[in-house]
């Protein structure tokens, strides 16, 4: 017999009605922070789902739903905006429905996951570096079809798509080096997740890291700086950097939105790009081609990226490769894009 409100209302010792406007998540009649933890702990204890559809493993379902967990903002971020809106293109063509988008700050809220675990829906793509456990766990409990995108969390069980971020940042490193380049910062960013708690983790500082070491090179620990991901934060974290006696020859920015923001302060302190201080970056977003100088950066296929995450998805929802029954893991190659922000010594 399935979970009813009424059986959360008596464990939790509330009314139905306070159950259900829990549950709905009611801004009009907010309830107390400890009765909301209390009613939710019941529900996850005794298992309810708000409806008894097929949760995902129906193919007569038609909808697909997408969760963004590392944007704030995903519709104006110009890396996974490029994604998402791959992402819906082929949902559309492949004659699916995008049930719903959520970013990170979305899911934050306990009635939000709910709603994702209690929709009737043929599959979720995940566009997560570490998607918190809890929710991931009860992902893949409730669905069968998953695909993830960029998720660096070990035994995901899933089919996966990830960019070959390290070997990247080894050849963005590279590629400064066979410029002449020797003394070279880093400035990158980091992850809230336990498993990758600072960039010192993250795939294109190894990257980094193995190329220095690789070619006898050292550099200088004030020289690797959190950037946090963003251009004024980038542009912060770099004003330190731009005061010392020595400045680096080259700066490698683990994304082209730290990049520009990296550019904008050396102009600021009367330096030049590339002739005083060489960028080079990763993601090539379409502002990279209009900075001054045009950015030097590394190509990810973003639109192909988010084609190939509906692509596998919709062949596992149909039943395409049921004798296959193993978490795939796509590896996706990038490109260097030469432009104007690296000089050769």
């Amino acid at each position: 017999m399935s979970v009813t409100l009424k059986d959360i209302a008596e464990k939790a010792g509330v009314s139905i009605a306070t159950v259900s406007r829990v549950i709905n998540d009611d801004q009009e009649s907010p309830v107390n922070e400890e009765t909301k933890q209390r009613v939710w702990k019941y529900v996850k204890d005794m298992g309810y789902i708000k409806t008894n559809k097929t949760n995902g493993n129906s193919k007569k379902n038609k909808e697909i739903g997408l969760i963004f967990n590392t944007a704030p903002d995903i519709y104006t971020h110009p890396y996974f905006s490029v994604i998402l809106t791959a992402i819906e293109t082929e949902i559309k063509a492949s004659g699916y429905q995008l049930a719903f988008s959520l970013s990170e700050k979305d899911i934050q809220k306990q009635s939000t996951q709910h709603q994702i675990i209690s929709a009737d829906l043929s599959g979720i793509i995940v566009v997560s570096d570490f998607i918190e456990k809890d929710l991931l766990e009860l992902l893949k409990e409730k669905f069968d079809n998953l695909v993830f995108i960029d998720s660096y969390r070990k035994n995901l069980g899933r089919d996966v798509i990830l960019v070959e971020r390290e070997k990247a940042g080894y050849e963005l490193t590279q590629y400064l080096i066979d410029k002449g380049h020797r003394k070279i910062a880093f400035v990158g960013g980091s992850f809230a997740e336990k498993e990758a708690p600072d960039f010192y983790h993250e795939k294109r500082f190894i990257g980094f890291k193995n190329a220095m070491q690789d070619n006898n090179l050292t550099w200088q620990d004030k020289w690797v700086i959190d950037g946090k991901w963003g251009k004024e934060e980038a542009y912060l974290a770099v004003q330190n950097l731009l005061t010392e006696e020595e400045l680096p020859t080259a700066v490698f920015a683990a994304c082209d939105q730290m990049a520009i923001g990296i550019m904008r302060a050396i102009h600021e302190r009367g330096l030049k790009v590339p002739a005083d201080i060489s960028i080079i970056s990763y993601d090539n977003i379409d502002m990279a081609a209009y900075t001054n100088p045009p950015l030097t950066t590394m190509n990810i296929p973003k639109m192909a990226i988010g084609k190939l995450a509906v692509k596998r998805l919709i062949e596992r929802i149909e039943g395409q490769d049921k004798e296959l029954n193993i978490p795939i893991q796509f590896l996706v190659s990038t490109n260097l894009i030469e432009r104007s922000s690296v000089t050769e010594l």
